[in-house]
């Protein structure tokens, strides 16, 4: 297979989340092309922001664009007159934008500067406009007090990777290590120098064309349920994006009964309804013809294997847990089933189930809510749900295994309360090391049991002690 001539930002490209630093000391300025300038921001910037990025792909609408600015930009807006920078053409226009940032989430505690929302109109894109950009928000990242950066990318930006690359931002390591095929697909489409101890991707596995999206069918009795969960904000849009299919099949219409009902008195006796087998079992045989997979019998010796993950929502089942999420994140095919009542017949469960899940520990009237939970926890970990900004890279909350720590917005005095002084200060170090601290004592004080599993140093482990030790005296 050839590859075809690639676009920056081309879906064809298998996507991969990538992650570049470096030391920005000696990072020197480009000049920019003759009849371009600079601008920083100024009030009433944000839909030029939003046109550009949306211009260059990054958002497929304006109500997208707004989404990404609110979530990233709203709350810190005074910091934008001296951080976002824009270039403008001779007749005024602004065609292209970069952002000296940082880790708005806390999470990155190095006290790096990030790069953040680098883009250039589509019109514009070619004349050499990218680098000069990058190396001039550089410059103003120094200014800041800045002297290392980091910058969160993608394979399918390959022309923007091969500018970082060329400026000198290396891949940080662990992203190095956990997306390798990514930056072999980098190798092949830029020769970068830097990439040398890397053998290049195949022109096959350059291209996403045959890759398809995640599959999550959903067996409930009240399909109505899942409208508006599955049609709104990022699940819908990942959705109308192609990159997850998600569909709930009603089980009632597949009732051998007259009456179509999908429940019974339990033998043996006791209170409630039980969910019976046959509706089950022939809405789920369905719904595997239907996306053309074998639905495996679990009793049946020497049965072929399936690319299907079949899930009962259930009480007695596995924790589902962040780790739990990104395991499934990687199937192919999820096939949850709701149920109902006081439960299903295990036989139900015996022959077409591979495992049980459970969001909690506390009963509800149904797994639909659960199903939902699982949906959105796993749908958010496929690549490109998110996007890279958004998504957790390598220094994630889950690898942290922390609670998140208190956030505030404007206005800075709600009723007598303010928000803490050193939010407010712009010492970007101080506000990430307060989070960090403000999310140990978080985890100390609701969630104990995390603290086994995170990484914390000898000082931190002390102060997590003290309230810990504090919360159990209370």
């Amino acid at each position: 297979m050839a590859l075809p001539e690639l676009d920056n930002h081309d879906a064809r490209i298998q996507y991969y989340e990538l992650m570049l630093e470096g030391d920005i000391t000696g990072m020197v300025e480009i000049p920019l092309p003759e009849g371009y300038f600079y601008a920083f921001y100024q009030d009433g910037d944000r839909d030029a922001w939003i046109e550009i990025e949306k211009s260059a792909k990054e958002f497929s609408s304006y109500e997208e664009g707004l989404d990404a600015w609110k979530r990233y930009y709203e709350a810190h807006e005074s910091e934008l007159y001296n951080r976002m920078v824009f270039v403008v053409n001779r007749l005024g226009e602004k065609v292209a934008t970069a952002t000296a940032f940082y880790d708005v989430r806390g999470i990155d505690q190095s006290g790096a500067g990030w790069l953040h929302w680098v883009a250039v109109k589509r019109e514009e894109q070619g004349k050499g406009l990218s680098k000069p950009l990058i190396s001039h928000v550089i410059q103003v990242m120094k200014q800041l007090g800045y002297s290392h950066g980091k910058v969160p990318t993608q394979t399918t930006t390959w022309l923007a990777v091969k500018v970082y690359l060329d400026l000198g931002f290396r891949p940080i390591e662990k992203n190095y290590i956990r997306c390798r095929d990514g930056w072999r697909i980098i190798k092949r489409l830029t020769n970068h120098p830097a990439l040398s101890d890397l053998d290049a991707a195949s022109d096959a596995e350059v291209l996403a064309w045959e890759k398809q999206p995640m599959t999550i069918d959903i067996l409930t009795i009240f399909p109505e349920m899942f409208e508006s969960v599955l049609n709104t904000s990022i699940i819908g849009r990942a959705r109308e994006q192609g990159l997850i299919t998600i569909e709930a099949t009603d089980i009632r219409p597949f009732s051998g009964s007259k009456h179509k009902n999908t429940d019974d008195y339990p033998f043996g006796g006791g209170a409630g309804m039980l969910m019976m087998a046959q509706p089950i079992a022939d809405c789920m045989k369905a719904v595997c013809e239907k996306r053309g997979v074998p639905c495996r019998d679990n009793t049946a010796a020497n049965e072929s294997p399936s690319p299907v993950k079949r899930i009962y929502l259930s009480p007695r089942g596995v924790p589902l847990t962040q780790k739990l999420a990104q395991e499934l994140s990687k199937e192919e095919h999820l096939i949850l089933l709701c149920g109902h009542y006081e439960g299903v017949d295990q036989r139900a469960l015996d022959k077409y189930i591979d495992m049980e899940v459970s969001i909690g520990d506390y009963v509800l009237t149904g797994g639909e809510l659960g199903a939902m939970v699982l949906s959105d926890c796993v749908a958010r970990l496929i690549p490109g749900v998110l996007g890279s900004e958004e998504s957790p890279q390598d220094e994630s909350f889950s690898d942290a295994g922390l609670l998140e720590y208190p956030q505030y917005t404007r206005p800075r005095e709600f009723e007598g309360m303010t928000v803490p002084e050193v939010l407010l200060n712009g010492d970007h170090a101080k506000i990430a090391a307060w989070r960090r601290e403000q999310a140990i004592i978080a985890t100390a004080q609701r969630r104990p049991d995390l603290l086994d599993s995170a990484k914390l140093n000898d000082k931190e482990k002390a102060l997590a002690d003290q309230y810990r030790t504090d919360n159990h005296d209370q």
